[in-house]
C-alpha cells in the first residue's frame, strides 16, 4: 500500500490553509487578521456552541460565541462540539437534538447576520456511544441543506468497522491528542510512534478527508505524579521567565513557592508539564500524511496570537509545500 500510494498520492497542487476559531468571542487582533491575509486564508471554521448534559441529564448549549462583526471576505463553517457524555445518555432523543442543534446555529448566524454553507460536528464518539451518534448524524442529515462534516480520529479511521462510519460529505482527520494526558515524558498533542501505528490505514477510509493540525500548547498541571488540570496558553519560554518556577527537565517545570498565577492556585511542589508542537514537528506531520492520503485543505488548530507567536511567519506555506 505505501509504495503504490507514493505515486498516487502526490498532490497536484498545495492544499489550501483554514484554521478554527475557537475563543467565545471573535475578534480578529492585528496578527490574526495579517495571517489570514498572508495565507490567502477563505474560510474559518468558527465553534459556535458546546452541547453538554444538564444536572437533570438533558443536552443544553455550553460557551456560546459572540459573533460580533465577521469579515465579510471570508466563509463561516459553524462547528458544534458535543461532549461524548451526551451522547452516552440513555435518554437521549437524538431527533430532538438534531432540531435543536440546527435551529440554534441557524437562530446565532441570523443574529449576527450571516449565511452558512456547512455545519461541522465535532464530537469524540466511543463503541458505547457509537449508535447514538450515528443516529444523531442521519437526523441532522435529514433536517438541514447543508453540507455536512464531522471530525475523526485516528482510531475511526484504523478500526472503522467497529466504530463505523458517519453518513457526512467529508471527515476532518484530527492529527492531535493522541496519547494520554499523565506525568510521563511522552507528550499527548503529538507522538509520532502512536502516529504511525495509524497512518497506514487512511488510504482505506471511505470517507474525503480534510486534516487538522495543531499549533496550540498547553501545561500539564501535576500534583503528587497526579493530573491536577490543564493550563491553556502556558509556555516554556514564560515559565523560564518566571522566577516563581523553576526548571528540571526539558519542558517540566517545579513550582517554587505556594502562589497564584493566571487565576490557578499553585502549591510548592506543584508540576508543570508543558506541551507543544515544534515547527519541525508540523514539517514532519505534513510528509508522514502525504504519503498516505490527498489532501486539499489543512485547518490549524487554533487561530490565536498567543499560538502564532511560537511560529516563524511562513510555517503554513512550509506545511502545504510539504504535502
Amino acid at each position: 500500500m505505501f509504495m503504490a500510494c507514493l505515486g498516487a498520492c502526490q498532490q497536484t497542487k498545495p492544499p489550501a490553509v483554514s484554521f478554527y476559531y475557537w475563543k467565545t468571542a471573535f475578534n480578529l487582533n492585528h496578527t490574526e487578521a495579517n495571517t489570514i491575509k498572508a495565507n490567502q486564508v477563505k474560510k474559518l471554521y468558527v465553534r459556535y456552541f458546546d452541547v453538554a448534559l444538564s444536572a437533570d441529564g438533558l443536552p443544553y448549549p455550553v460557551s456560546e460565541v459572540n459573533l460580533g462583526h465577521f469579515p465579510d471576505t471570508l466563509e463561516i463553517v459553524p462547528v458544534v462540539y458535543i461532549k461524548n457524555e451526551v451522547m452516552l445518555s440513555s435518554n437521549l432523543d437524538v431527533a430532538e437534538l438534531a432540531k435543536k442543534i440546527s435551529s440554534y446555529v441557524n437562530s446565532l448566524s441570523a443574529n449576527s447576520q450571516l449565511s452558512y454553507q456547512e455545519i461541522q460536528v465535532d464530537c469524540d464518539w466511543s463503541l458505547k456511544s457509537r449508535d447514538h451518534f450515528m443516529a444523531f448524524i442521519d437526523e441532522l442529515g435529514k433536517i438541514t441543506d447543508k453540507t455536512l462534516s464531522a471530525t475523526i480520529r485516528l482510531h475511526q479511521i484504523k478500526y472503522a468497522q467497529k466504530t463505523k462510519v458517519p453518513k457526512v460529505d467529508y471527515g476532518v482527520l484530527m492529527y492531535y491528542n493522541m496519547g494520554e494526558i499523565n506525568a510521563s515524558n511522552a507528550s499527548s498533542i503529538y507522538d509520532k510512534t502512536i502516529a504511525d501505528l495509524y497512518t497506514y490505514t487512511l488510504g482505506d477510509y471511505p470517507l474525503p478527508l480534510k486534516v487538522a493540525m495543531p499549533i496550540f500548547g498547553w501545561g500539564i498541571h501535576l500534583r503528587n505524579g497526579q493530573v491536577v488540570g490543564l493550563r491553556p496558553k502556558v509556555t516554556a519560554s514564560a515559565l523560564t521567565m518566571d522566577a516563581g518556577f523553576a526548571a528540571l527537565k526539558p519542558n517540566f517545570f517545579e513550582v517554587k513557592k505556594d502562589m497564584l498565577r493566571n487565576g490557578t492556585y499553585y502549591r510548592k511542589g506543584d508540576v508543570l508539564k508543558i506541551e507543544a508542537v515544534s515547527q519541525g514537528q508540523l514539517l514532519e506531520m505534513a510528509e508522514d500524511l502525504g504519503n498516505y492520503m490527498k489532501v486539499d485543505e489543512i485547518i490549524f488548530y487554533d487561530l490565536d496570537s498567543l499560538n502564532l507567536r511560537n511560529y516563524e511567519k511562513d510555517i503554513f506555506a512550509q506545511v502545504r509545500a510539504a504535502f
